[in-house]
């Protein structure tokens, strides 16, 4: 077997930051006293509403750039080391004029560092969490778009979605908004109950290829790769559900319109989707996936569904930074994927993850 290394993918995901802009965080007493009664009443679903700790963000600072470093060195300029950030940087969003300051921390103090490091691309998404209107939704149904807008306007979330990221001739990925941001249903669904649905950066908001403002149109008019390209596509919410009870598959597990979506995915011939929002690792840690064979419904087959846990918040079984370490062989025409696990719970300890996907197929 002929395998070439061509690039390494860092994912980072629901980073749940409550932090000032230089990274220190803040106090309790600052959270809007909606959210911290909402906290209290929420028993064991109040995971949902932490955020990362002191404890946490330095292990952002210091974890993050380590785990680069050692990908430029394997990938050695066989090809570029790219950042994915798939959404929930904040943990309550903002309200009103405040600066989101989870996303200025990124851009201000990690992201150098990793550019620095040898990074040659970051790209970032937003999440539902992003755009909570400063406190639990339901409270505040209408700042939710508000926050989009300022998403943008600020230059953290540049317009449009979705779009394409092209990198090589080898990989390119297109990223796709699942938070669902609009009135009193977006609040309810895609705030309370953390569901996702397919959109446009901003909802009734025209897109640039078609000429229209439906984002799975505008998925479609991407078109499809070159020959033998790998395509990702990126989004916060995982169209393939996983671990789930049946509440769950109703609420924070649910994309509702994943078949729709896949559907797309597969006309423009996406192999890979990464996704976050679950807090959980999937594939689970020492599996394997066949590329030709195994499926991630509702994706179709030949392409698959990789999740990462969150490096701040949730089990610490599932938390970390995911590493995928891409190579082609050549003879076959298909990918390899390796996944390595920069852990970042409890016991702190690093691991190479035995998880890998084989024969994932090109176009």
């Amino acid at each position: 077997m002929d395998l070439r290394p061509f690039a390494s993918i860092v994912q980072l995901t629901d980073l749940h930051l409550f932090v000032d802009h230089r990274g220190a965080t803040k106090p309790p007493q600052e959270q809007r006293t909606a959210t911290r009664r909402a906290t209290r009443l929420a028993g064991p679903l109040a995971n949902e509403l932490a955020h990362a700790g002191p404890r946490d963000v330095g292990n952002l600072l210091r974890l993050v750039p380590q785990a680069v470093e050692s990908e430029v060195q394997w990938i050695d300029g066989a090809g570029p080391v790219i950042v994915v950030q798939t959404g929930d940087v904040e943990a309550y969003g903002q309200l009103g004029t405040e600066p989101f300051q989870g996303f200025d921390f990124l851009q201000e103090t990690l992201y150098p560092r990793l550019r620095d490091a040898g990074v040659a691309h970051i790209i970032d998404l937003f999440g539902n969490h992003d755009v909570w209107p400063g406190t639990w939704p339901l409270f505040r149904p209408i700042g939710q778009m508000g926050a989009v807008r300022r998403l943008a306007d600020d230059g953290h979330m540049p317009p449009p979605l979705p779009r394409l990221v092209e990198i090589s001739d080898d990989l390119s990925f297109v990223l796709v908004n699942t938070v669902w941001a609009a009135g009193l249903m977006g609040a309810l669904r895609g705030g309370v109950c953390g569901s996702g649905r397919v959109t446009g950066h901003l909802p009734g908001a025209e897109l640039p290829l078609s000429a229209a403002t439906d984002p799975l149109g505008e998925i479609r008019a991407i078109g499809a790769p070159q020959a033998g390209a790998l395509r990702v596509a990126l989004m916060h919410h995982p169209p393939h559900m996983f671990d789930n009870h049946i509440l769950q598959a109703l609420t924070t597990c649910a994309l509702d319109d994943a078949d729709e979506l896949c559907a797309a995915l597969n006309d423009i011939k996406v192999s890979l989707v990464l996704a976050g929002h679950r807090h959980r690792i999937f594939p689970p840690p020492d599996s394997s996936v066949d590329g030709r064979d195994d499926r991630h419904l509702p994706l179709w087959p030949g392409s698959i569904q990789i999740t990462s846990g969150s490096p701040t918040v949730g089990d610490p079984s599932h938390r970390g930074i995911s590493i995928l370490r891409l190579q082609r062989d050549e003879a076959e025409d298909v990918v390899h994927i390796e996944r390595r696990i920069v852990a970042s719970g409890a016991n702190d300890r690093n691991r190479v993850d035995p998880f890998l996907v084989r024969n994932l197929p090109l176009p």
